[in-house]
């Protein structure tokens, strides 16, 4: 009778562990996928605020060179540059940091 006690016991015992242990996973999961989020939010704004920074450059470049060539003719130019930098910013700024919350 007491074996099966303390079996029960230590079934029991291993069963909130395991509980437990899936309910950190899940919680894991959940700060990863935001860490992700984060991660592709930064990458989004570094990228448009680098395609905006060679628009302007190419922009002075052809104004301030006098250039034969109008903007329109160089492929790198991108007249949106700026609102996709703007875009992606808010985007970032928009973000729900889980983490911050909690401190």
């Amino acid at each position: 009778e007491l074996e099966i006690k303390n079996l029960e016991v230590r079934l029991e015992t291993g069963a909130e562990m395991k509980r437990a242990a899936d309910g950190k996973n899940a919680e894991l999961v959940r700060e990863l996928e935001d860490i992700l989020e984060m991660r592709q939010a930064f990458a989004d704004v570094v990228s448009a605020g680098i395609a905006k920074g060679i628009s302007e450059g190419l922009k002075h470049g052809v104004e301030h060179g006098r250039s034969q060539l109008g903007l329109e003719s160089i492929e790198a130019y991108d007249p949106e540059a700026e609102a996709k930098f703007v875009t992606a910013l808010q985007s970032l700024k928009d973000l729900k940091f889980s983490l911050l919350d909690q401190l």
